[in-house]
This record gives C-alpha cells, sequence and structure tokens, in this order.
C-alpha cells in the first residue's frame, strides 16, 4: 500500500490496477474543518474506506483536537484518477477553503 499526504500535493503517482493508495490528510473536525471531495477519482479508482485516526484515542476526537482523515482508495481500472479536496466547514460554502489538495494518481495495467 503507498500512503500519500500533503507532501504529495499538485504531483503524479503511478500505479498498477489493483492496488490500494492511503491517502492521510490532517483536519479538525471537532471545529468543523472537513476534508470534502470535489473529485472522488472516479471511474478509474473508487474509495474503499474513509476513516477518521486521532492521538491514542477512540473517535470521535475531544474537542479541539485534530485527527488525521484516512481514505483508502483503489486503483480499479487502467486510466487517471484525479483526487481533488477543500478543507473547509460546510456550512461556510461562501468563504475560500481554508485549503486544498490535488493528486493525480496514472493507473497502469
Amino acid at each position: 500500500m503507498l500512503a500519500i499526504d500533503e507532501a504529495f500535493a499538485g504531483q503524479t503517482v503511478s500505479i498498477p490496477v489493483g492496488q490500494v493508495i492511503e491517502l492521510r490528510l490532517k483536519e479538525n473536525p471537532t471545529t468543523g474543518f472537513r476534508w470534502l471531495f470535489r473529485q472522488d477519482g472516479a471511474p478509474a479508482c473508487r474509495i474503499k474506506e474513509d476513516f477518521l485516526e486521532t492521538a491514542g484515542e477512540t473517535p470521535p476526537p475531544r474537542p479541539g483536537q485534530g485527527a488525521t482523515h484516512v481514505w483508502r482508495i483503489e486503483a480499479v481500472k487502467a486510466g487517471v484518477c484525479d483526487l481533488a479536496l477543500t478543507l473547509g466547514r460546510p456550512w461556510e460554502s461562501s468563504l475560500p477553503p481554508a485549503g486544498q489538495f490535488d493528486v493525480r494518481i496514472n493507473v497502469t495495467t
């Protein structure tokens, strides 16, 4: 499994069909800041798992405590898988995002 995080922003990664990528991005859901997909990689990729990881605690985290959002994304067919996310509060849609993350995944046979 290939693990990617903020350091991969703007990059292109190549993986074969069947491989799983673990995308890990820091967020603070207790203050409302969540990563939301603008593009989820379909149809070349699909999200297999989506969960929140906290430092030594069972989710949900304590108020104010940050966490890491983890997605396990499987390459299901050859093609291009664009992942694009924005960080923000869903109810503040008129404000610019607090962050963004984009990565391109080339899925090969």
